[in-house]
């Protein structure tokens, strides 16, 4: 029940990957109440600012749940996660974009970060002999969060699949929906979020502090001197940043814009008629909205299988092999993006979950190379140093993506991307096939040693 507890945590958090389905219907809203020139690509500074505040905060994440408890560290975050969402009820209306940005944002983020972590920590801890297995369990919430909420959001939303004009929602009872979603969303989200603090129960043996524990608190100072030492020091720690650098890009312009470029795809010439209803005389038909829903809801599953499936190959070849397989057919995906207005909703659909089936393998495979490299004390923390490239990758989404798409269009703008998934491929280049080396191996050996028998130490006194 505990492990059910945590997949539920993730599979609200998870609603992160709904953003881009929910962004056409707050840009459509904000552009009738305050903010009529507003676009998406101006928009995506909100994703920009959770991004940052992930940047900023999970390097830390590990100390403040350690500060406070994994328990209490789930539900402050949860707690935080659904304030965000319900306060942008209010920020939606100001016709200030920065406040939306703080609210469906930071705050969001702020509380995500705090919450991710301990029930990936709590799974491992009730099955120490599948921890792979508890762990995936988890995170496939979190994966498979928008299967769910995409699909709750369009049918509270747009129940009669009302088309786009000019690229925007302008239904006036359609859009008044909005702002009350936001609260039903995080009604929705704490209920469940309050459900799961009666399932999940901590093991006593990560509630009472061992010996060990009390005396890695006194070196906590040369713990973070030599954590600094062991990544700076190694070429790897920089091949891995520039990589999750150049894959987050992809991972947040993809989310955050595959519905707004699937309603510009034309589907059948004017007049245009949906559902037997007469939509206009003169303008040609789109990608719906329901069918849009649909792709992002489905991509949820691509996203989950591809954790698996590039973690089994990684297991069975490396990491160098399995990345470089990756970013060389998620470039050649993105590259050939724009095709897809010419072939059509299956070929967009297709295409968009070829992509979801390939980005998100680099947040399975990184946190198990980080390990390899860097050993099991340090791997840890100095995968969530990568995080640091969110600081510098969400400043330049957030401020070039509307000046790109301006100049270039959807065309130039997924062109732009695929040259970052090549980047990702030289770069991967260089990474060595056997990171960790014999004396990283003993390392771990030696580890692993000391958790089994503090585990075993733990079990004779309890």
């Amino acid at each position: 029940m505990s492990v059910f507890g945590c997949f539920l945590v993730h599979l609200t958090l998870g609603s992160f990957y709904s953003f881009g389905n929910m962004m056409t219907y707050m840009v459509s809203y904000m552009r009738k109440h305050g903010l009529p020139d507003l676009t998406y690509g101006e928009f995506i500074i909100v994703q920009s600012a959770w991004g940052l505040t992930q940047g900023f905060v999970t390097p830390f994440s590990g100390f403040i749940v350690r500060a406070i408890g994994l328990k209490k560290a789930i539900f402050i975050g949860c707690t935080i996660f659904s304030i965000g969402t319900a306060t942008t009820y209010f920020t939606l209306d100001s016709g200030n974009l920065t406040l939306v940005a703080l609210t469906y944002g930071v705050t969001q983020a702020f509380g995500e970060v705090i919450a991710l972590i301990p029930p990936m920590t709590i799974a491992m801890s009730w099955f120490p002999e599948k921890k792979a297995l508890a762990t995936g369990i988890v995170v496939g919430g979190f994966g498979g969060g928008s299967f769910i909420w995409n699909q709750v959001q369009t049918r509270l939303i747009n129940p009669n699949n009302i088309g786009v004009v000019d690229e925007y929602f302008v239904d006036e009872e359609m859009l008044n929906r909005v702002p009350s979603l936001m609260l039903i969303l995080a009604a929705v989200y704490f209920s469940i979020q309050v459900l799961c603090m009666f399932l999940i129960k901590v093991p006593e043996s990560l509630e009472a502090p061992t010996e060990e524990e009390e005396e890695e608190k006194e070196t906590f100072k040369s713990f973070l001197v030599n954590v600094l030492k062991t990544a700076l020091s190694r070429k790897e720690f920089y091949l891995l940043w520039a990589c999750r650098f150049c894959m987050q890009l992809i991972t947040q312009c993809v989310s955050g814009f595959y519905k707004a470029y699937g309603l510009t795809i034309e589907v059948s010439p004017a007049p245009c008629y949906l559902n037997d209803k007469l939509v206009s005389l003169t303008s040609p038909c789109k990608i719906d909205d329901h069918f849009l829903s649909t792709v992002g809801a489905f991509s949820s599953l691509f996203n989950c299988a591809s954790r698996i499936l590039f973690g089994f190959v990684m297991d069975k070849t490396s990491y160098k092999t399995t990345v470089i397989i990756e970013t060389v057919l998620l470039s050649i995906f993105i590259a050939s993006l724009p095709a897809t207005a010419s072939g059509g909703k299956i070929m967009f659909a297709v295409w968009i979950w070829a992509i979801y089936l390939l980005f998100p393998a680099i947040f399975a495979l990184q946190p198990a190379v980080t390990t390899q490299t860097f050993g099991y004390k340090y791997g840890g923390t100095i995968y969530g140093l990568l995080f640091t490239c969110d600081l510098v990758l969400n400043p330049i989404v957030g401020a070039a993506s509307q000046p790109l798409l301006d100049a270039t269009g959807w065309s130039g703008y997924f062109f732009s991307l695929a040259s970052f998934g090549a980047v990702a491929v030289l770069v991967n280049l260089f990474y060595p096939r056997n990171p960790g080396g014999e004396e990283i191996l003993e390392r771990n050996s030696g580890d692993l040693l000391d958790v089994s028998n503090g585990a075993a130490k733990t079990s004779k006194t309890s």
